[in-house]
C-alpha cells in the first residue's frame, strides 16, 4: 500500500495508486478495524466521463431543497440544540447494534453533525467522534434515515445545523 489514514482504530489503505483526468485514483483499498477487515476492494477499470454524462444529470423527478440554494447564495443555516430538534423527529428507525461490537464489547457515544433541510430530511450528515466504525456506521444508517418536521423561523422553513448523539450500551 501506498497511503494510509487512521481514524482511532480504523485503518485506510491505499494502493496501487494511478493517475487519471488529472486525479490520482487508488486501485485498491483495505479497511480494517483493529485485526477486523470491513472492507476489501479493487478496482479493475476506470473510464473516461465527461461533465454532459446523462449519468451526472439529475432525473427530473429530483427535488431541489432549500439546504443547497442557501449555501449557493452563501446563507447560514440556523444552529439549533440537539433538545430542541429531537422534538421535531417524526420518522425515527433504530440503529442495530452491530453483533461484532457487541461481542467485542465495544459501547460508548456516537457523535455527528447534521443539517436538517427545509424538506425536514436530514443531509450533510458526517460523524465527529464514535468508540467504532461499527457503531458509526450503524448510527449513520440510521440518522440517515431520520426526518423532522421543518423548523420554522418568522413562519418560514429554514435549513438547521444540529448535532446527534447516539448511545450504544451492552445490557440494555
Amino acid at each position: 500500500m501506498l497511503s494510509a489514514f487512521s481514524f482511532e482504530r480504523v485503518l485506510t489503505e491505499f494502493g496501487d495508486i494511478v493517475e487519471m483526468q488529472g486525479k490520482y485514483l487508488a486501485r485498491e483499498i483495505n479497511i480494517t478495524e483493529g485485526k477486523h477487515k470491513l472492507l476489501s476492494a479493487r478496482v479493475d477499470s476506470f473510464g473516461m466521463i465527461s461533465s454532459s454524462d446523462a449519468a451526472l444529470t439529475p432525473p427530473p423527478t429530483a427535488v431541489r431543497t432549500e439546504v443547497g440554494s442557501r449555501i449557493a447564495r452563501g446563507m447560514r443555516n440556523v444552529a439549533i440544540d440537539n433538545n430542541v430538534m429531537v422534538g421535531h423527529i417524526i420518522k425515527k428507525p433504530d440503529p442495530t447494534y452491530p453483533p461484532e461490537a457487541k461481542k467485542a464489547h465495544i459501547q460508548g457515544k456516537v457523535v455527528l453533525v447534521a443539517v436538517i433541510g427545509t424538506d425536514g430530511k436530514t443531509h450533510e450528515l458526517r460523524v465527529v467522534s464514535a468508540p467504532s466504525a461499527w457503531l458509526a456506521d450503524s448510527s449513520f444508517r440510521a440518522v440517515s434515515q431520520w426526518e423532522y418536521k421543518p423548523y420554522l423561523l418568522n413562519g418560514l422553513p429554514v435549513a438547521v445545523d444540529t448535532t446527534i448523539t447516539v448511545t450504544f450500551a451492552l445490557g440494555r
